[in-house]
């Protein structure tokens, strides 16, 4: 068994979504509507199941450097 990720979601300071993805392929480029982000950090939210089926959540911060 392994984990199986069901949705990451990308925050700005502000708390507004600038990337969501609800399949296993997460690939942020730093764009929001095809414009480059600004730099700084950002808040990743990630849900997922891990190797025993138990749904889980891990937040963390991603740093954007253009």
């Amino acid at each position: 068994p392994s984990i199986s990720i069901k949705e990451c979601s990308i925050y700005d300071r502000w708390g507004n979504v600038v990337f969501i993805s609800k399949t296993e392929q997460i690939k942020w480029e730093g764009k929001f509507k095809g414009v480059a982000c600004d730099e700084g950090v950002y808040v990743y939210v990630i849900y997922y199941t891990d190797v025993n089926g138990i749904e889980k959540m891990k937040v963390g911060e991603v740093a954007l450097i253009n």
